[in-house]
């Protein structure tokens, strides 16, 4: 009964309470989006870390629709901003640091605490929050998977008869 309690309370806090209009959608897109990347990176071959729940921003890579969206997300608490702000190595460029909410973590499996940073860039940044294109977004997940998931391709005498991979 508390699973289902905590799965009807995302459920309402996802669904019921968003923002209405454009500015809504957007909202919507930009939250599943990030929730969906840090889902993938977290359960990858190799993950840059073990609990990954927050992201960072560069603060000249967002732009004004991009901040936008970011102070909705924070305002409306799908996102919640940590006290320690963030800076790149060997930069004094200031990076902006984001949690997704405890309450709807648990819809991308994502941990409630907080145990490392995914630094995004400026290509990254831009399809997540760009609410009409699912392929960009999309291209640039696939790129950064690249880095956390050993590739699998075949070659031409790996393959069998039927075109799929042979383990021996």
């Amino acid at each position: 009964s508390q699973r289902k309690g905590l799965d009807d309370a995302i459920k309402w806090f996802l669904d019921d309470a968003r923002i209405s209009g454009q500015i809504g959608k957007k909202v919507s897109a930009a939250i599943n989006r990030i929730g969906n990347l840090l889902h993938e990176i977290r359960f990858s071959d190799l993950p840059p870390e073990c609990s990954l729940s927050s992201f960072s921003v560069g603060e000249l890579d967002v732009v004004d629709d991009t901040q936008t969206i970011l102070s909705f997300l924070e305002q409306y608490s799908y996102i919640i901003k940590v006290k320690k702000d963030g800076r790149d190595k060997n930069s004094p460029a200031y990076r902006p640091v984001f949690q997704v909410n405890g309450l709807i973590a648990k819809k991308w499996e994502l941990s409630i605490h907080r145990r490392g940073v995914l630094p995004l860039n400026r290509k990254e940044i831009l399809a997540i929050f760009k609410a009409d294109d699912d392929i960009d977004f999309e291209q640039n997940k696939k790129a950064r998977l690249e880095k956390y998931n050993t590739p699998f391709k075949a070659d031409d005498e790996d393959l069998n008869v039927n075109g799929t991979l042979t383990l021996f």
